[in-house]
This record gives structure tokens, C-alpha cells and sequence, in this order.
């Protein structure tokens, strides 16, 4: 059975990828849930990302998940380690 994992924790991929050798996508829970609330939607995006996420669930396509999107790009401007996980990500 397939456990949960946490988007706070960093592990979470490098255990899916190194232990299980999985290679597939890595998809988020529901960004909107209150559990995210705890460290902020944008700073869980950012967490998930630098942790090995690809994919981000967020149920509504709001106002608020689209000031979410624009604060994540101005974010990934200002910090080298989001950015180069995105550019690998997308070359890999």
C-alpha cells in the first residue's frame, strides 16, 4: 500500500527515486488544503519543487491560485537553487 507523503519533507522524493527507483511523476495533494495553510501556499509550492515534485493539485483556478503562480515566478528569479531544479526538471 502506498504511503502519503508529505510535501514539507525534502526526503520524500529522493526516497522514491534512490530506494524505489521510481521515475515517474510526482504529483502534489490538494495545494488548497488546509494542512498547507501551516507554512503558506506559496511556500509549500516552493518546498514540493526543491523536494522533487512535478505536479501541483489546486482544485480551483482562482484568484488566489493565480496570485500563487505569479508570486512562484518572481520567486524562482530570486532563488538559483528553485531555478536550476526547474531547469533540470524540464531537461531531464
Amino acid at each position: 500500500m502506498m504511503k502519503r507523503l508529505k510535501v514539507r519533507n525534502e526526503f520524500s522524493a529522493f526516497y522514491l527515486r534512490k530506494n524505489l527507483n521510481y521515475n515517474g511523476v510526482i504529483i502534489s495533494d490538494d495545494m488548497i488544503m488546509k494542512g498547507v495553510e501551516k507554512y503558506g501556499h506559496l511556500e509549500s509550492v516552493i518546498m514540493g519543487i526543491k523536494a522533487g515534485v512535478d505536479m501541483f493539485i489546486f482544485r480551483e483556478a482562482d484568484d488566489k491560485t493565480l496570485k500563487i503562480i505569479e508570486d512562484l515566478a518572481l520567486a524562482v528569479e530570486k532563488d538559483d537553487e528553485l531555478k536550476t531544479k526547474i531547469i533540470l526538471k524540464h531537461y531531464h
